[in-house]
């Protein structure tokens, strides 16, 4: 059954609990950020795709759930080919600002990344590269050496491995991407590097997506 987007009316109470059980538990940072990418892609509202949302804050600002996420704002600031100042669009994330927001709420140290750690957090998607070792997502030695909470890259996106079935030779990869309407669930062969299944857009299905994997230093 499909997730309802967030709308004003989301109550961010509600998955609070839940929330605050996977980034307080003792499991170590890499299951934690694959938990709560999980959980934000296949159990919480379904998460509307916003180009920048989730850059220009601080760690303080992206701390938590945001009980605004959703409710139409203005666009401010900034203006691309998509977005234009005074245009009203939900607020959520874009791709790398979900995978900051994840990082950022399970205490993943990212400030020796960033150039001004007290002002923002405006990583993009290459940015990420710096984090550990890139490899082709259909190397021999990604089956033996991926763990969740390691970072599905290609070129413009980023997402989070939430889940590796090894003895399938597969992952999971949640995202935020504009061709899935928004947070989506990905599942890729590690062997043809192909999507084998998707949760918001079946035209992925059959086609390589994920090039890359970054074995990111936990």
């Amino acid at each position: 059954m499909k997730r309802e987007y967030i709308t004003e009316y989301y109550d961010y109470m509600e998955y609070e609990d839940e929330f605050k059980k996977i980034i307080n538990s003792d499991k170590p940072i890499n299951i934690k950020v694959g938990n709560l990418a999980y959980y934000m892609v296949s159990k919480f509202p379904k998460l509307p795709y916003f180009w920048g949302g989730g850059h220009n804050l601080t760690k303080n600002e992206l701390k938590g759930l945001d009980r605004k996420w959703g409710i139409l704002e203005p666009i401010k600031d900034f203006g691309n080919n998509n977005y234009k100042v005074g245009d009203y669009y939900p607020r959520s994330f874009d791709c790398s600002g979900f995978v900051t927001w994840c990082l950022v709420n399970t205490n993943y140290n990212l400030d020796s990344y960033i150039d001004k750690p007290d002002i923002d957090y405006s990583l993009c998607s290459k940015d990420f590269l710096k984090l550990g070792k890139v490899s082709k997502i259909s190397d021999e030695d990604i089956i033996n050496n991926i763990k969740m909470g390691d970072l599905a890259y290609m070129e413009g996106h980023i997402g989070i491995v939430c889940d590796v079935l090894y003895d399938k030779e597969i992952i999971k990869v949640a995202h935020v991407s504009y061709t899935g309407g928004g947070s989506n669930l990905t599942t890729i062969s590690l062997i043809t590097g192909r999507v084998i299944e998707d949760s918001d857009c079946k035209e992925r299905i059959g086609n390589t997506y994920f090039t890359d994997i970054i074995l990111v230093n936990y």
